[in-house]
């Protein structure tokens, strides 16, 4: 006799193999370790990010003033950073790939049918399997977001402008993520130098990192 659940235990089968497969292919993919550099078009500033896009390092060319327009800042911090997270996606959505086609899916599929078998042995009903499933959804989601401590809380994402430490580059914050970079002409000392400008931008980088959440 049929199982009075047994159509949603089948499409319930397909769905936890498939949350298997890419639970699986992104663990491999997760490098909080890695780094990843970006370049302005004029080559004058570069910025690293890890593998979570936290800026690790601002440099700025010792010529820069004679290659940027102090106009042209701001916008050049931007794209090298731009640059560096769009290195960081590219190579996870590669590695992603290579891992998928890596997986197992047969063993999947045993591991999922003996998982469901257990549950109906214990008649869990189809909504509370479903919580389980959702589980297994959010702890995937940590992953992607937070690599090797999953289980940390998804935070609040808030608006906000923040500055270095001596205020003369200001970075905008929207919905978790860097929307704008300026550099406050009347704030940036006649005589600035490169190391300045990198410790400035570099704190300003670290300020919206907390202010992402």
């Amino acid at each position: 006799m049929a199982h009075p659940h047994d159509d949603v235990f089948s499409r319930l089968r397909r769905v936890s193999v498939e949350l298997r497969t890419l639970s699986q292919a992104t663990s491999a993919t997760v490098r909080p370790g890695a780094r990843f550099e970006g370049r302005d078009g004029s080559g004058t500033v570069a910025v690293t990010v890890d593998g979570r896009q936290r800026v690790e390092r601002v440099h700025f060319d010792p010529r820069w003033d004679q290659r940027l327009a102090r106009e042209r800042l701001g916008g050049a911090l931007m794209q090298a950073y731009g640059e560096a997270v769009c290195d960081l996606l590219t190579a996870g959505a590669r590695a992603f790939e290579d891992a998928e086609r890596d997986v197992d899916r047969a063993d999947l599929e045993r591991r999922a049918e003996d998982d469901l078998r257990s549950h109906r042995r214990r008649y869990l009903a189809p909504d509370e399997l479903l919580g389980d499933v959702q589980d297994q959804l959010r702890q995937i989601e940590m992953l992607q977001l937070y690599g090797d401590n999953p289980d940390v809380r998804a935070p609040e994402h808030h608006d906000a402008t923040v500055t270095g430490p001596s205020g003369f580059i200001e970075i905008t914050v929207q919905s978790g993520q860097i929307h704008d970079i300026r550099v406050l002409l009347s704030r940036l000392p006649a005589m600035a130098a490169n190391g300045d400008l990198a410790r400035e931008a570099l704190g300003a980088f670290h300020a919206a990192a907390r202010a992402r959440g």
